[in-house]
């Protein structure tokens, strides 16, 4: 899989986000917004990420946190990709 997005990375298909200090305390408020689910850094970063870009697309193999958290943008949910593709 990560050769895979390195491939169409390469192409120019998407970008891969620069996560920078800004990005981090955005995640680290996620974190702090939702204790009981002890979202790791990658789950945190994502949502932060999300909201930086006003989508609610996120790629992950781990679905778990984004059924439970609510997108930092208008959007009622997170589309967790590729399992809703569907």
């Amino acid at each position: 899989m990560i050769e895979d997005l390195a491939a169409q990375a390469r192409t120019e298909h998407f970008e891969i986000a620069a996560v920078t200090t800004d990005v981090l305390d955005q995640a680290n408020a996620v974190r702090r917004l939702y204790p009981d689910l002890d979202l790791d850094l990658a789950d945190a970063v994502s949502v932060a990420l999300a909201a930086d870009y006003e989508t609610n697309e996120v790629l992950t193999l781990d679905r778990r946190g984004f059924r439970a958290v609510t997108p930092l943008t208008e959007h009622e949910a997170f589309r967790v990709l590729p399992g809703d593709l569907h």
